[in-house]
């Protein structure tokens, strides 16, 4: 059915627009906002993927740099790795997993 005439059907990508919003600042809980609330620190070898923009068109400040650790910063305490499915499987059998998951620990 067509979304104008179906409620319940999501556009394509709606629903990533939808989580990237609401998992600001885990999901705009006070105690979790950051002075820089409302942007979001890229990686710039992330601005080949679509997120940086879906993020953008989400009403939130993009901010690129280059991270060391991470793809993702959205607020001082949290750090994001993004992966695809296959880089997660090689991540793990490599053990380069777990020292990402070490680093953003430390960081």
């Amino acid at each position: 059915m067509h979304t104008a005439t179906n409620p319940n059907h999501n556009a394509p990508g709606e629903s990533l627009i939808k989580t990237v919003s609401t998992r600001l600042a885990g999901g705009g809980r006070k105690e979790l906002v950051a002075e820089g609330a409302g942007q979001v620190i890229t990686d710039l070898r992330e601005f080949r993927s679509a997120l940086p923009l879906l993020i953008h068109a989400a009403g939130l400040r993009v901010r690129p740099a280059t991270l060391t650790v991470g793809d993702y910063i959205l607020t001082p305490e949290i750090c994001v790795e993004r992966k695809s499915v296959l880089d997660l499987i090689a991540s793990f059998n490599s053990g380069r997993l777990y020292t990402q998951c070490e680093l953003m620990s430390v960081h």
